[in-house]
């Protein structure tokens, strides 16, 4: 009997070694899984704070984007506005210019007579 419990014994030592080591195994593989699930979120986290500070980055080019819109818009209508002036400018005639309209500008009292005598002639 005795060599028979030493057998019960010693079959049980070994199933609760075999238990053990596959126990350590298993838990070693979930400290893997766990390091590689913590590293996913480091790097998603490493991700999120990069993305968050391009927005960050993007937020002042954007304002300056903005602003100088703005600016082109304000320059191109100075400049219609300057264009359209000089256009106007180009309409307009010089003082020699007008005095030579004026010289060749009938005399009221002239067109008068000379309708006067037509009248009269007819």
């Amino acid at each position: 009997d005795r060599a028979n419990v030493e057998v019960i014994v010693h079959k049980k030592y070994e199933d609760i070694v075999q238990y053990l080591q596959e126990a350590l195994q298993a838990s070693a593989a979930d400290e893997e899984n766990f390091k590689a699930k913590a590293n996913e979120l480091i790097e998603a986290m490493a991700r999120l704070s990069n993305s968050k500070a391009d927005r960050i980055e993007i937020t002042p080019l954007q304002e300056s984007l903005v602003k100088t819109e703005a600016m082109l818009t304000k320059f191109l209508a100075q400049n219609k506005a300057k264009s359209e002036l000089e256009k106007s400018q180009k309409e307009t005639y010089s003082k020699k210019e007008i005095e030579a309209f004026m010289e060749l500008k009938v005399n009221k009292d002239d067109f008068e007579h000379q309708i006067q005598m037509l009248l009269k002639g007819a």
